[in-house]
């Protein structure tokens, strides 16, 4: 089965939003597993 791909996007603001996404710690491990990340 094919990985979703994944991407973030910078939309001119403070970047708390990936702040927030790493904040994630350590299921970030589990999800790399089932994603393919194609920008960030």
């Amino acid at each position: 089965m094919d990985k979703i791909k994944l991407a973030t996007v910078w939309l001119c603001g403070c970047s708390g939003c990936h702040m927030s996404f790493l904040d994630l710690d350590e299921w970030l491990f589990d999800l790399a597993a089932q994603v393919e990340v194609v920008y960030s």
